[in-house]
Parts: structure tokens; sequence; C-alpha cells
């Protein structure tokens, strides 16, 4: 329940076209009910599992709307942690929503919670998740790119980013030689140089979400 009332207080911070809507929450004596606005098409996985992978101009489309998302979460400080197709939702209109903040943080939790003893929980989703996550050496909202060209591989080949490993061989992978997905053969050059920036292995170096927005893949189709 507690994990429920921190995603309220953030959600209730949010108000943006590509971020999923919290419209309000019920509580009784065993329950506590969030109230999330209605999005129609499902998620990105669902739609991968339904229709196969992505054409490219569907993805840059939905890649533009997640960027601004993203720069709009990260201009309030709040890193979402667990970009992945099943927490993406598409409307019927082609509108992207991103959803399930039951991990995201605020930089300043994240912070607090690097110099106390203890170590943070590794939370998230494995296959989609940035080196320095997995080695807990730094929260930022750069792991949140990392795990967007993650999405992207996703998008393209209808599969998680590293479909060759099983969860512990990918933590091994990118943990230790931060090893990142492979780089589709049959798409863009665009796609490919946008790929290589998110999945660049020093988050220092890695470029912010406004940064992507101008790039080539994001800008066009």
């Amino acid at each position: 329940v507690d994990a429920l009332q921190r995603e309220i207080a953030l959600l209730k911070e949010l108000q943006h076209e590509n971020i999923v809507q919290y419209l309000g929450c019920q509580r009784d004596d065993e329950t506590l009910n969030i109230f999330l606005e209605y999005v129609p098409g499902g998620s990105v996985t669902t739609i991968l599992n339904n229709y196969g992978a992505l054409e490219e101009p569907l993805v840059r489309s939905f890649v533009r709307q997640i960027l601004q998302g993203l720069e709009y979460l990260h201009g309030k400080d709040i890193i979402h942690r667990d970009i992945k197709g099943a927490n993406v939702l598409v409307d019927n209109k082609g509108r992207i929503k991103i959803s399930d903040f039951g991990i995201s943080k605020k930089v300043e939790d994240q912070i607090r919670a690097s110099i106390s003893v203890h170590r943070p929980s590794l939370q998230g989703s494995i296959f989609w998740m940035a080196p320095e996550v997995i080695k807990q050496t730094a929260y930022t909202s750069k792991a949140d790119i990392w795990s967007l060209g993650c999405l992207i591989v996703e998008m393209f080949t209808r599969n998680h980013p590293f479909p060759e490993f099983n969860q512990m061989q990918a933590m091994f992978k990118i943990g230790t030689q931060s090893c990142a997905p492979e780089i589709p053969e049959n798409i863009s050059d665009e796609a490919k140089d946008f790929l290589k920036k998110t999945f660049e292995p020093n988050h220092n170096d890695r470029p912010t979400a406004n940064e992507l927005s101008t790039h080539p893949f994001a800008v066009s189709n």
C-alpha cells in the first residue's frame, strides 16, 4: 500500500499528453484502488504480440512521443526506471502514453538512497536496464535513455532486447561488460545512429531526451 501511495503522489504531479492521466483513488479497509485514464489500444507489447514487429515510420512516431514524455518527466527530476513495451500504452489514434510509475523516483530520493549504508534493491526489468543501474553505481535520468534504446530494439524485432540470454546471463553481461543489445541490420542508418547514442556505456556521455529529440530519427519519418 505504501508503494501505491507513493505512486499516487507522483501521478498527481503529472499533466502531459504522453503520460497516462491519474483520475483519482478509492480506499477501504483492505484495498487501495487507483483510477487511471483508459487507453484503448493497449501496450506496445500487446501490439507486438498481436501484429508483429513495427515498421520504422511507426517506431519513429512512437519514439518522438516517448521522448516528449521523458523530457517532461526528467524536467521534473523524475526517473521512470522501467521503460519497456509493457509500460508504454497506445491509444486508438496512435498517441503514446507512458504508464506504470510504481518504481519511479524523484532524483533527490535516489541521491539520499545512494549515500545511505544500504544499497537500494534492484528494481525494474533486467533486459531493459542500463549498466549503471545493474551495477547500482548511478541513478540518473540517463537510465531511461538506455531503456528507450532497448524498447526501440523491442519494437523493431518483436522480442526483448537480449533474446539469447536468460535474466542472470543478461545481468552479468550488462553489469560487467556494459553489453548493449544487438542493433538490427534492417533499419535505417539514422535509426542505427540513434540506437548507438542511447547505448553509450558511460551514462555521463549518453544524450538527454531533449538532445535526442532533435536527432534526425526522431524528427522525420
